[in-house]
């Protein structure tokens, strides 16, 4: 029984030094390189090239080791930062410790095992890193997208006036005939039993004569072109595709997005019907839709409305012999904020106001979407858009330190 107790005790008592062990040597990342010393010539101990070569590999992979242990916040500035932080990794090891050196000569292999130390504090303190924050955790936005697809065309064509100015001239020989005249006399004069009888005509000669008419001929061009652009209208689609993917980005990075139709139904705000029929003809909200839409989210206490447009094409045949769509983005985020207080010369009391100011632009893109048909590659690309258009809302809100 004894026996057994001694056991025991020797076997806690060794668990114990390796615990301390370890504990001790927490800090310190192992790591191992082996070099290949020469490939024609057999050598009896490697160079200090070789060795060089060997200490650089282990370290390197002691590196590596050390990085996998960062958690997710690190890990991910890690990447951004790999080759800035590479060029400088000599300056984040505190020390490096050479554990055990073997060559072997009949492999013509040198071993090299090293432990680093890292200035942990130095390191991360290189790292950008921006917290993360958990859903539900960050600020609420309103997010009113219109999905619509261009379904007619009109053109119209250019309309070119012009002024003319001229002369014409033209000669022309213009032959007038004066009619003859005639004139007959007939004189009857009865004397001593005789007659006489006289005639006498008169024609007045035929007069050619030539009239010219000058006319001076002058042509300028000019005037001016009048266009028209072309008339557009389109047809509504559904937004779920766009408002999913959104709601995803925007979630992962701690926003959160308010549906409009509840902001609408709870606070009085136009109709997200009402609001689409506008966009049928028009790329932008009408003063009433707009005013009323924000005085919603105030309503319900939302500083924050992302609103745009999502337009998508008409079909095309790709080189694939798939359908594909582009669906073109646009749209901006404004935020609520209060005027500061003046100083009124009136007694009379006024509710304080603010202001909507424009947080930032959603730059307008286009994104392509590919499918069997037309209906599979529109929601592909509206889903892209919708994803690309939430990362650029995260970047200019942390931008402007908003969270």
């Amino acid at each position: 029984m004894t026996n057994i107790f001694r056991v025991l005790f020797f076997a806690l008592t060794i668990g114990s030094v390796c615990s301390l062990f370890a504990t001790a040597n927490a800090a310190c990342v192992p790591g191992k390189g082996v070099v290949k010393t020469d490939a024609f010539e057999e050598v009896e101990e490697a160079s200090d090239e070789d060795i060089a070569k060997a200490k650089k590999l282990a370290r390197m992979n002691a590196w590596q080791r050390y990085v996998k242990t960062l958690d997710k916040e690190h890990s991910k500035a890690y990447s951004k930062d790999r080759s800035k932080i590479l060029k400088g990794l000599p300056a984040f090891i505190e020390k490096m410790r050479i554990a055990d050196e073997v060559f072997d000569e009949g492999e013509q292999t040198l071993s090299i095992e090293v432990c680093i130390t890292v200035n942990t504090e130095m390191f991360k303190g290189a790292l950008k890193v921006e917290p993360e924050i958990k859903s539900g955790e960050g600020i609420e936005i309103v997010g009113l997208f219109v999905a619509r697809q261009a379904q007619t065309a009109k053109e119209f064509q250019a309309r070119v006036k012009k002024d003319r100015s001229g002369e014409n001239t033209e000669e022309a020989d213009d032959k007038s005939k004066e009619k003859s005249q005639s004139m007959t006399k007939e004189i009857a004069q009865a004397s001593g039993g005789k007659a006489v009888s006289g005639t006498f005509q008169k024609k007045k000669r035929r007069r050619r004569s030539k009239r010219t008419r000058r006319t001076s001929s002058k042509s300028e061009s000019g005037g001016s072109t009048e266009r028209r652009s072309e008339e557009i209208r389109y047809k509504i689609i559904s937004a779920e595709p766009v408002n999913n993917a959104m709601n995803k980005v925007l979630s992962n990075a701690g926003y959160e997005l308010a549906d409009y139709d509840e902001i609408a139904a709870d606070c009085d705000g136009p109709p997200r019907e009402e609001i689409e029929d506008s966009f049928v003809t028009r790329d932008s909200l009408t003063s009433r839709h707009k005013i009323g839409a924000w005085k919603a989210a105030l309503e319900c206490e939302v500083p924050f409305f992302a609103r745009g447009t999502m337009t998508a094409d008409i079909a095309r045949r790709h080189k694939s012999g798939l359908k594909i769509v582009y669906v073109r983005v646009r749209g901006e985020v404004r935020e609520y904020q209060l005027k500061k207080k003046r100083k009124k010369r009136r007694s009379k009391r006024r509710r304080s106001r603010g202001k909507w100011n424009l947080v930032g632009a959603v730059d307008e893109q286009q994104y392509s979407g590919l499918g069997p048909n037309e209906s599979v590659a529109r929601t592909n690309a509206l889903r892209k858009a919708g994803e690309a258009a939430a990362a650029q809302i995260t970047k200019m809100l942390l931008r402007k330190g908003i969270k």
